[in-house]
């Protein structure tokens, strides 16, 4: 409350409570939490044992190479940015680049029962983020007095760290729920003593944990 009756605040919340900053703030909350709770349960899937119903069973160092289609997609659209944005103003791309997301958000949980299939809705990702945080960063800018930039900028990074956070957190909590809850399935039905063997160490460890 001092900020807003301060002649001269750190931080212009009125500023930052403009329509233009407050969407874009917010588009960069649910990107932010898009794109590290995928990045969160990528890596978990392509290692998980096939044997629980999903995952590929890969080592840990093809990881990294599964996650190259999204850094493709991001360098296949950056030139696209600026020509969007000087057509149609920086909207668009932020737009579009969402809807790209979004997109893909949506086929990963809907068919990654392929690496063809995963590999290809990572591209779609790394295409729609790439599109959106160029776009944020630019109409970031352009929505605040010049003495403002540096501010809202700051601001705008913290909203997509608090995302990540956010997605992180809750994509991993439900991912090893759902790891477990695959686990107990295969081992009641007596397919794999290994598989049974690993539950009770991990229901162990947990134990001790408490």
């Amino acid at each position: 409350m001092r900020e807003l009756r301060t002649a001269r605040p750190m931080v212009g919340l009125r500023t930052l409570w403009r329509p233009e900053v407050r969407d874009t703030n917010l588009a960069t909350l649910l990107l932010g939490f898009g794109m590290f709770a995928a990045w969160m349960i990528v890596p978990l899937l392509v290692q998980q044992d096939p044997r629980t119903g999903a995952g590929f069973g890969a080592p840990a160092a093809a990881v990294g190479l599964y996650l190259l289609p999204t850094a493709a997609g991001t360098f296949a659209v950056t030139p696209l940015v600026g020509r969007i944005a000087e057509a149609s103003g920086p909207r668009s791309p932020l737009f579009l680049g969402g809807l790209a997301a979004a997109v893909s958000y949506g086929w990963m949980a809907a068919a990654h029962g392929s690496p063809v299939s995963l590999l290809l809705a990572l591209l779609v990702e790394g295409a729609g983020i790439g599109l959106a945080f160029a776009a944020v960063a630019v109409r970031t800018v352009r929505s605040v007095p010049a003495d403002q930039a540096g501010v809202a900028a700051g601001v705008n990074t913290i909203m997509r760290t608090v995302g990540g956070t956010l997605g992180t957190n809750l994509a991993g909590t439900g991912r090893l729920h759902d790891l477990f809850r695959r686990l107990r399935r295969v081992a009641a039905r007596g397919r794999d003593h290994r598989l049974a063997v690993r539950i009770s160490s991990a229901g162990a460890g947990r134990a001790v944990g408490r």
